[in-house]
């Protein structure tokens, strides 16, 4: 039979009496479902009525649920139950959930929302929330899978909560909104407009029926029934939390005065809507409150890195707990009242004995700032979040489960030459995924610091990153393995980029460049001559040249072959940004703040040079400069004439960067308007809008096929570019003399049979990209042979 949620069994004798006190046991025979969440056997005991229930929440994979219950020893009853409580699952892979049109996969799951309810438990302790970087996640406990991913806000999720039954999540957003969902089918039940800043802060009532957010100097109390907002309270300071007494008579929040460094709690009356009291004592800002389950204290956590506990009643502090060596993001009781647990920065996480007020565990995983803290309704789990991740910790024996895919900002992204591959660099690791699946390959642990750079070595099987902790590593993509660790004397590190052979790897930091030998594994020369620090290096395309730029205004080129300073470029009127070669070596393009200027290398004379410039790039055959202006126009000029070739027109905002792709038919554009635009080189016109919020820059695999755009939301979106270019020829003039001969034979010969994997693979042999260099490849050599190249 077909039961509704709760499962309600009624006990009886022969004349139809009901009988108290009965055992009864529910057992989950088949399927995926959990009694409470937790268990698939619960045993409990009829009432006064002969009356016993249980509820039946559906795991991670839905379907029918076979559901026996005994009753003190008799025969079981089987009940069928179908779909109940089940929530809307997505289907497929998480990396395609609620992409943006033209896109085709996501990396990461975005950075975590910054405040100190950027996680939550659903009150049954199954389901999980995540505030990310551009929607909210919903996970199975038991299992970390994604269930559902919730989008409609337009910056960045701040803050979530599930309300009392379950039903529902709310979210706060640095778009100055709050949005309200509904668990079961994921839709937006309400959007509640009226802030003027960013979300910070949002709490139930325990009757689920107000919700309260903070934002600026106001904390809004809404109506959930109605979705009206039915009081502003109004602080003097801007609100960093909130949160309601457990018996819904009070409302309490956190604020700082930044004038005099100063964090204060605030006590609301939650009849008269009026303040009543003010908590002074923090000398940070107080970024975490939380009453006490049984509301006889209040703790809050503060930037001064201490934890004040406060008695409601008297309304005074009663202790002060110490021991974080960083600022207190987030502060959380467990249920029973008898714990307390709080995040900070430094990638610290303590658990304190309330009574006692002494730190009884400290948990050490988390590397950076730990912003959100939450204990599970038993007290058993605790889950952290931080600018490194998601996790979830047995408060017990401390073990601990990492949800992947949460993190910092990505950093310093590149795709491998031959574009199946693109690595980033995230906090202190090295993470590499295949563009088609989004799936992880490799990642790659060992630096102590955070990484600067990455480059892949045009083998495209080697790796090397530049962290902060002063070293350069080589990776091997198909072992894992690290191949070398380069630590100059003077610690050269800022960023990495390899010659065009490969043979070759500069590093610099501060006022010198340094030069690496890869076969070696050693250095082989230093460049010095600037004077002050340099941010930006370049080779020649033909790779005996350098170009290095400093903040003290001047570039040089450098001969890689003696190390000597060949010219130096002066006469930029402010700091340079950035360097480039034509592609054919003769003209060195060098942006500053605002203009860009010409350059002939023989010569070392200025060209020519314009202003309102924010970015450039060359395109394939060197005869037209593209550029991003600040009021949103693009500008595509001859690099022989100087002048104008076309304006193109459509972004609202500074145009950041822009990129042509490999054949040079179309031009990319992203701009600080949260799109990107694709250009068609030859018409001039906009041939498809991309929407990405927050993005920060645009690159081409080499074959043209993929767009990758990175965004400061903390993932990276990949846009399928195939209607839009026209896909690459395969050239079978593998030594590049012109001529498909003899020579390039014994060259493909010695790849026959190779497929993707294996350690001498080369793709530029795979001539029909199925993974393997067999006799559909030899074919298309064999039309080849004989011509020109």
């Amino acid at each position: 039979m077909e039961l509704a949620n709760p499962f309600v069994v009624e006990v009886k004798d022969q004349y139809d009496n009901p009988l108290p006190d009965v055992q009864v046991t529910f057992t989950v025979a088949a399927g995926e479902g959990r009694f409470d969440g937790r268990f698939t056997v619960e045993n409990t005991t009829t009432d006064a009525k002969g009356r016993a229930e249980s509820r039946l929440t559906l795991g991670s994979y839905p379907g029918t649920n076979r559901v026996e219950v005994s009753v003190s020893g008799l025969d079981p009853l089987i009940f069928q139950s179908v779909g109940i409580g089940t929530p809307t699952i997505m289907s497929g892979d998480y990396r395609t959930w609620h992409l943006p049109d033209g896109a085709i996969i996501r990396i990461g799951k975005g950075i975590l929302g910054g405040s100190d309810r950027a996680v939550a438990f659903s009150p049954d302790g199954q389901r999980l929330a995540v505030a990310g970087g551009f929607g909210v996640w919903l996970y199975d406990v038991a299992t970390l899978r994604e269930l559902a991913l919730f989008t409609g806000h337009t910056l960045w999720v701040t803050s979530v909560v599930f309300s009392p039954d379950g039903t529902m999540v709310a979210s706060g957003s640095s778009d100055r909104t709050v949005k309200i969902w509904d668990i079961t089918t994921g839709r937006t039940i309400a959007t509640l407009e009226g802030h003027t800043d960013k979300v910070s802060s949002v709490a139930f009532s325990l009757d689920g029926a107000t919700l309260a957010s903070g934002s600026g100097l106001q904390v809004k109390l809404w109506d959930v029934a109605t979705r009206t907002n039915i009081a502003t309270l109004v602080h003097t300071h801007p609100v960093r939390a909130v949160d309601f007494s457990p018996d819904g008579t009070m409302l309490v929040s956190g604020s700082w005065n930044s004038s005099v460094d100063v964090g204060t709690v605030w006590l609301w009356d939650m009849a008269t809507r009026r303040h009543i009291a003010t908590l002074e004592g923090h000398t940070g800002a107080v970024n975490s409150i939380v009453f006490s389950p049984k509301m006889s204290t209040l703790a809050s956590g503060s930037d001064d890195g201490t934890i004040k506990l406060w008695d409601i009643a008297t309304r005074t502090n009663i202790a002060t707990l110490k021991g974080h060596t960083a600022a207190v993001y987030s502060v959380t009781y467990s249920s029973d009242g008898k714990t307390l647990a709080s995040g900070a920065g430094r990638g610290q996480i303590k658990l304190w004995d309330v009574a006692t007020q002494r730190n009884i565990a400290t948990l050490k995983e988390h590397i950076y700032w730990v912003t959100s803290v939450a204990f599970s309704p038993d007290g058993t789990t605790l889950i952290s979040g931080g600018y490194d991740g998601v996790k979830i910790w047995d408060v017990l024996t401390q073990n601990i489960s990492t949800i992947e895919g949460h993190s910092r900002n990505i950093f310093f992204s590149s795709f491998s030459p031959d574009g199946t591959m693109l690595a980033a660099g995230i906090d202190r690791m090295v993470k590499v995924w295949n563009v088609h699946t989004g799936s992880p390959i490799a990642t790659f642990a060992g630096h102590t610091n955070k990484i600067r750079s990455i480059a892949f070595l045009p083998d495209g099987i080697t790796l090397a990153s530049a962290s902060y902790d002063n070293t350069i590593k080589l990776w091997d993509i198909l072992t894992g393995h690290n191949m070398a660790t380069f630590a100059g004397p003077t610690k050269y590190s800022r960023a990495v980029v390899f010659s065009p052979d490969g043979t070759t790897l500069v590093s610099w930091r501060d006022l010198s460049i340094q030069l690496w030998d890869v076969v070696m594994g050693r250095a082989i020369a230093t460049l010095k001559g600037h004077t002050s620090w340099i941010s930006f290096v370049a080779f020649s395309p033909d790779g005996t040249m350098l170009a290095s730029r400093s903040d003290d205004n001047t570039v040089k080129l450098w001969d890689i072959s003696t190390g000597r300073n060949i010219v130096t470029i002066e006469g930029h009127r402010g700091q340079v940004q950035s360097v480039a070669f034509s592609p054919d070596g003769t003209i060195l393009a060098s942006r500053e703040h605002n203009g860009v200027n010409l350059w002939d290398i023989a010569t070392g004379r200025n060209i020519t040079n314009w202003y309102r410039v924010y970015s450039m790039v060359f395109s394939p055959d060197g005869t037209m400069l593209a550029f991003g202006g600040k009021s949103g126009i693009v500008e595509l000029r001859a690099v022989s004439t100087g002048r104008n070739i076309a304006t193109l027109e459509g972004h609202t905002s500074v145009v950041n960067s822009v990129v042509f792709s490999p054949d040079g038919t179309t031009l990319a554009s992203e701009s600080w308007d949260n799109t990107v635009k694709l250009w068609n080189v030859e018409t001039r016109r906009n041939i498809a809008t991309f929407e990405h919020p927050g993005v920060s820059s645009i690159m081409f695999s080499p074959d043209g096929m993929l767009l990758a755009s990175r965004s400061s939301d903390g993932t990276v979106l990949l846009w399928d570019m195939s209607p839009y270019i026209a896909p690459q020829i395969p050239n079978p003039d593998f030594n590049g003399d012109g001529q498909v001969d003899l020579s390039d034979f014994l060259l493909f010969a010695s790849q026959f049979g190779l497929s993707r994997g294996d350690e001498q693979y080369d793709a530029k042999y795979d001539l029909d990209g199925d993974d393997t260099i067999g006799i559909g490849d030899f074919l298309i050599f064999a039309r080849s042979f004989g011509k020109e190249g």
